[in-house]
């Protein structure tokens, strides 16, 4: 879900409360620059939506925080004062996939940049919303479009036997999927109801998401 991020760190300082932003999957997907969101702190993938290694992310602290924000780990150039220097000097941690940024970034320009990837992905996930919900007989989740991530959907699924809305079950349902299907998807309980999360990258196609909906639907016949 898209927050109101910046009204919510207005609100939090007025009470003298720092702001830490758990932005994991904002990089990529939002047209984002950190620095005017008026936060103290923020952190976000850049394998999710940024098409770097995975386990690579990205710290931003705000200036005023950089002679007090310590990494966990004592190493080199600890305590300077430097976050770039200490966090990125981390004992012998295997730093090759922050190797890959520079490569991910011209990747994600190459192609097109911010705007061609938000107007393909959009436009599929919105397709991909439609087929499923008419296939599966089901909606999806019920928030405000404001508040939708543009990129990611949960959709209802229809009842599967065997399986009910627990979190348990959601992650039975989701090996199954794996294992016998090939699919990788994550699956939630919602208010009594599993929903499935939809995401839309460049690499993807409408075939994926039908193939999705053949699955749930050989599933849902089965007693």
């Amino acid at each position: 879900m898209l927050m109101p991020v910046s009204r919510i760190a207005s609100v939090c300082h007025d009470r003298g409360v720092l702001v830490v932003v758990d932005g994991a999957h904002c990089p990529g997907q939002l047209d984002l620059n950190i620095e005017r969101l008026g936060v103290d702190f923020y952190t976000g993938n850049l394998h999710k939506w940024g098409f770097s290694a995975r386990g690579c992310a990205v710290l931003w602290i705000d200036p005023k925080f950089h002679n007090v924000i310590r990494p966990l780990i004592t190493s080199h150039h600890w305590n300077t004062g430097k976050p770039m220097i200490e966090f990125t000097t981390q004992g012998t941690n295997n730093y090759s996939s922050y190797q890959s940024v520079p490569q991910a970034i011209k990747f994600y320009k190459d192609i097109g940049g911010h705007e061609a990837i938000d107007k393909y992905n959009r436009s599929l996930l919105a397709k991909a919303v439609d087929y499923l919900t008419e296939k599966w007989g089901t909606c999806k989740l019920d928030i405000p479009a404001s508040m939708e991530a543009p990129f990611l959907r949960l959709v209802k699924l229809p009842p599967i036997a065997g399986f009910s809305a627990s979190t348990d079950d959601s992650e039975r349902l989701r090996l199954k999927l794996l294992e016998e299907y090939k699919l990788i998807q994550y699956i939630f309980p919602v208010q009594g109801e599993l929903f499935i999360r939809l995401s839309c990258q460049v690499y993807n196609e409408i075939s994926d998401y039908e193939s999705l909906g053949d699955a749930i639907q050989e599933l849902s016949k089965r007693t």
